[in-house]
C-alpha cells in the first residue's frame, strides 16, 4: 500500500516544536524528510527534558526522542560555514518542500544561507511556522 506523500522530499531546518511536528506527520504520509541539526549540539530536543533539570532514565528519553524524530532522517550541518551552504542549496535543488521557522530570515537556521530559499527548491514550497515570541504569549493572554 503507498502512502498520500510518497516520492516527495521535504528539507527541514528547525528546533522545537510546531514546524518539527508538522514535518514528522509529512513523514508518517510517506514523504521523505531531511532534518537538518547542527553538528555539535544537534537538535535540542535530543536532549530537552534534561534542560530544566529532571532526569530521565536514559531508555525513557530515548523513547521521546524515537517519537519526535520518527520518519525523518538527520543530516549534520553547520550552515553557518559556506560549505554547509553549499550542500544544503543542492539537497534544496531535489526537494519538493522546505520547512523552516517564521521569520525564516531572521531567527531560523536557514538565515545563513537563503537569502531566497525558494529560487532553489525543485518543487517550490516553502512553508514556515512558529509559535508566537514569548513576549505576546505572556502579555496578551485572555483572562
Amino acid at each position: 500500500m503507498s502512502l498520500a506523500l510518497e516520492g516527495i522530499k521535504v528539507v527541514e531546518v528547525t528546533t522545537m516544536a510546531a514546524a518539527p511536528m508538522a514535518a514528522r506527520l509529512l513523514g508518517d504520509w510517506g514523504a521523505e524528510v531531511i532534518h537538518i541539526e547542527h553538528p555539535v549540539t544537534g537538535d535540542p530536543w535530543r536532549v530537552w527534558l534534561t534542560l530544566g533539570g529532571i532526569q530521565l532514565e536514559p531508555k525513557l528519553q530515548y523513547h521521546f526522542w524515537e517519537n519526535y524524530a520518527r520518519n525523518k532522517r538527520s543530516l549534520s550541518l553547520n550552515i553557518s560555514h559556506q560549505k554547509g551552504k553549499r550542500i544544503l542549496r543542492q539537497l534544496l535543488k531535489t526537494a519538493d518542500v522546505l520547512i523552516t521557522l517564521t521569520p525564516a530570515l531572521s531567527t531560523s537556521p536557514a538565515k545563513y544561507c537563503l537569502s531566497s530559499p525558494i529560487s532553489f527548491l525543485k518543487g517550490g514550497i516553502w512553508a514556515t511556522l512558529s509559535c508566537p515570541p514569548r513576549e505576546l504569549a505572556f502579555s496578551q493572554r485572555v483572562t
